[in-house]
């Protein structure tokens, strides 16, 4: 018999209960529809909860339902790898047609790599269903990035447009290609704005429908995905060139050697930003949720240390990093060198004493003991020695700074 039969068995006994639960979920589901159609429309009260039960409740759990259908799939297409490999290290031959269907048409699953690859995608297309908050498992969606509303679809960026609109309705109109720009220019200074979105976002994990009814609009699209760039646009397109004392300034994102004088100042043409304070970003977080009729706190030059983070979010905060010059790491410890301002929401410390971040949508790890020297634009790094940085500067007088923000329910 084959050696691993009960490796392969146990895994084949894993698909099948994985499919049951998916048929039990549908079947639930269809229950819960059910009820819900059936329930009085005598009130608005009913009338939105079976809104929120048909449209919201009902279609995740189609999600669930089919990720748990892809897995249990793909443990079938695992268990038969196994039984396959074993079978011809054994020198078993087993015709039955089955295993010759299997034979001509599992090549895709015979390679290692293929194999972790299929696993890992169907793990990504689970991982909003072990999120606890909106910094998501699924790559790429740790947070909002201020450079992903450039890349989307059309379509999706004139949605965007519209929140634009609805905050500037007396500025001159943008063609596609110009509010290209905006959304570049964004990127270009967004980091303060995505920070406080990150902030606004995670205040507001759990409390969707109060989400949508204070902003206009859904806290996630129609793929279950956080809604990052329309509170960012919203935000961003609301106060920015505001100062901390509610003065607008026009020509503040204005570079001289990038566009020229004053008179030849078009903002639809400006690619570029001068980003935010910290004075500036408290009032941004502070005046933009006033005028959705929220109460909210930020607080400037906050002492926060590794020690005291988890005493900090106890109490109802969410911590931003004003961080001027230094190494930040991915997960695979790949370095990254922050060459000049960046703000970086904590999301959490590592028992080793570091801090867990968001930044560009991604998860990152900052210690705040690893420091650097910069020789001929290199980064020499006190923990791993030298990162090649062809431009690296530093200011040594930038400090690293902490801000909290809090919401009040």
């Amino acid at each position: 018999m084959p050696h691993i039969d009960c490796t392969y068995s146990c895994i084949k006994n894993a698909a099948s209960y994985l499919s049951s639960d998916a048929k039990r979920v549908r079947d639930i589901k269809q229950n819960v529809v059910q009820i819900a159609m059936s329930l009085p429309l005598n009130t608005a009260v009913y009338r939105r909860l079976r809104r929120n039960i048909v449209f919201n409740v009902a279609v995740q759990m189609d999600k669930v339902q089919n990720n748990i259908s892809k897995l249990g799939v793909l443990l079938t297409a695992i268990q038969r790898v196994y039984q396959h490999y074993d079978s011809s290290v054994s020198g078993e031959n087993n015709n039955s047609n089955e295993n010759q269907i299997f034979a001509s048409n599992a090549i895709d699953f015979l390679s290692e790599a293929a194999l972790i690859s299929a696993l890992k995608a169907a793990m990504d297309s689970l991982g909003h269903l072990v999120d606890t908050s909106v910094y998501s498992s699924v790559p790429g969606q740790y947070g909002g990035d201020q450079g992903s509303a450039r890349n989307l679809t059309l379509q999706e960026k004139r949605e965007l447009y519209k929140i634009y609109r609805k905050n500037n309705p007396k500025a001159k109109k943008m063609s596609d290609r110009q509010f290209q720009n905006y959304l570049e220019k964004m990127n270009n200074e967004g980091c303060g704005y995505v920070a406080l979105v990150n902030m606004m976002m995670n205040e507001y994990y759990g409390r969707e429908e109060e989400f949508e009814k204070t902003f206009g609009y859904p806290m996630r699209d129609k793929n279950g995905n956080y809604n990052f760039n329309h509170l960012l646009v919203d935000l961003y397109s609301r106060m920015d060139n505001y100062d901390e004392n509610g003065k607008y300034h026009k020509y503040n994102d204005r570079g001289f050697f990038e566009q020229g004088p004053i008179f030849l100042y078009d903002e639809r043409e400006d690619r570029t930003g001068d980003g935010t304070n910290p004075k500036q970003r408290k009032y941004y977080f502070e005046q933009f949720l006033k005028e959705h009729g929220v109460t909210a706190h930020y607080e400037t030059g906050v002492n926060v240390t590794v020690d005291n983070y988890k005493q900090i979010v106890k109490s109802g905060k969410t911590v931003c990093i004003n961080y001027g010059y230094g190494i930040i790491r991915n997960e695979n410890n790949q370095p990254h060198f922050i060459n000049g301002g960046h703000s970086l929401v904590v999301t959490g410390v590592t028992d080793d004493g570091k801090f867990i971040v968001s930044s560009w949508g991604d998860k990152y790890i900052l210690d705040p003991n690893e420091t650097f020297t910069i020789e001929n634009g290199k980064v020499i790094s006190s923990v791993d020695g030298e990162h090649i940085f062809k431009k690296a500067s530093a200011n040594t007088k930038f400090r690293i700074s902490y801000e909290t923000a809090e919401i009040e329910k």
